[in-house]
């Protein structure tokens, strides 16, 4: 199970099915009192709204995966615009970017000494 966070926000009036926000971890059930659930080292009872089922996944997908599909997405995003707004071919795209990429500079480095005071610390 997953507990609902940010529960301040869990209000009747303000319930938004969709933008619910659960916790990373994931609990399991102890004990039912009632119509609440007490969770494995948690205190405080839960109702049954606050609470998220989940299945245990054994192969959990790794941050680092998502983060390239997302990068991957977006210079695929990319290649489509050039491709329909600048009427290039694919190949044409490829060699752009990249050109741009080998001939791109890094970010300069400060030139200000780190000595110098602030204005606003006198």
């Amino acid at each position: 199970m997953r507990i609902l966070e940010d529960k301040e926000k869990f209000d009747k009036e303000k319930f938004d099915k969709g933008n619910n926000n659960f916790s990373k971890e994931i609990y399991a059930i102890d004990k039912k009192e009632g119509y609440k659930i007490v969770l494995k080292d948690q205190k405080r009872k839960l109702k049954p709204s606050e609470l998220l089922k989940v299945n245990t996944v054994s192969n959990p997908i790794l941050q680092a995966y998502i983060d390239r599909t997302i990068k991957s997405k977006e210079n695929a995003k990319i290649t489509n615009k050039l491709i329909r707004n600048e009427d290039m071919t694919k190949e044409e795209v490829i060699k752009a970017k990249k050109h741009l990429k080998e001939n791109s500079l890094q970010p300069a480095l400060s030139t200000r000494s780190d000595d110098r005071k602030l204005r606003s610390s006198k």
